[in-house]
């Protein structure tokens, strides 16, 4: 109803706009709770492409490896201390979520999160 220029909302108006912004607003939700319940539980660590040793991320730990520390911390992993010359490794910083890795090329060591799958793209290219 137009009044002075002015529209006036009524109540179909207002039941309108919430169904807008609760179904646009679902999918975010369930994005987001979907990444939460695909958190990775485990962690492997290959060298020289070969798998050396799994690493449960549920316990918070310091592990020692070839010339390097390992840490696990609240369900994420990190590098926190290796001898190669640039720390690339360790500047990396915490992975948790799967399909994340850490390389450490002159120790040729690879540290990665299982998971993701062959339909999880990180890019597509035409």
């Amino acid at each position: 109803m137009k009044r002075n220029g002015l529209y006036r909302l009524n109540a179909a108006d207002i039941v309108i706009a919430a169904i807008v912004i609760t179904v646009s607003i679902a999918p975010l939700l369930y994005s987001f709770n979907s990444q939460k319940s695909t958190a990775a539980n485990t962690a492997n660590i290959y060298q020289d492409n070969k798998l050396v040793k799994q690493i449960a991320m549920g316990q918070d730990t310091v592990y020692k490896f070839k010339n390097m520390e390992i840490e696990v911390n609240r369900g994420r992993i990190r590098i926190a201390k290796s001898d190669c010359a640039r720390q690339v490794c360790v500047h990396t910083g915490w992975i948790s979520s799967p399909a994340q890795t850490i390389v450490c090329v002159p120790n040729k060591v690879l540290i990665e999160i299982p998971g993701g799958g062959a339909g999880q793209y990180d890019a597509v290219s035409y």
